[in-house]
């Protein structure tokens, strides 16, 4: 199986990459990749996985 991960910043938060971020999980569902995203929690300094 494979899988991509999605580092999001709060970049992510924009509406350019809001709709990026769509076609990109549409793709990996069509593909069938397993897309983790993945959020930067800035004050604790560490990533977190998005569920």
């Amino acid at each position: 199986m494979k899988c991509a991960l999605e580092l999001d910043a709060p970049s992510h938060e924009r509406p350019d990459r809001m709709k990026r971020d769509c076609i990109l999980n549409q793709a990996c569902e069509v593909a069938g990749v397993r897309l983790e995203r993945m959020k930067i929690n800035y004050a604790e300094k560490r990533i977190e996985i998005i569920r």
